[in-house]
């Protein structure tokens, strides 16, 4: 959420980076209808963030001297892959609780 404040280009790369690394952990998590739903809601922020990467690498918006970068459609990128992230992380638990539920019956 740095990045969406802040600008910070430091803060989208290792975000992308992070996002993806938690992709892999759920394809090798393999849980159910519900947990493959939370993987492709991680995809979908794992694209978002991609293509802000390439937006601030290919546009040349980035601020050589602060890093900051100037553009705006980088930052809807960032919120989208902000609320896929949300959308996983409830799906997360709709499934955690599913399976609580199922061990105490």
């Amino acid at each position: 959420m740095g990045f969406w404040f802040d600008g910070e280009v430091i803060e989208l790369y290792l975000a992308t980076v992070l996002n993806i690394l938690a992709s892999v952990v759920k394809v090798a998590m393999k849980r159910g209808v519900i947990g493959m739903s939370s993987l492709g809601a991680s995809v979908v922020a794992d694209i978002h963030l991609i293509w802000a990467v390439v937006i601030t690498l290919g546009a040349g918006v980035v601020d050589p001297v602060t890093g900051i970068v100037h553009s705006e459609l980088a930052r809807g990128l960032a919120f989208g892959a902000i609320f896929a992230n949300l959308v996983s992380i409830a799906l997360l638990l709709m499934e955690t609780h599913h399976e609580a539920k199922k061990e105490v019956d």
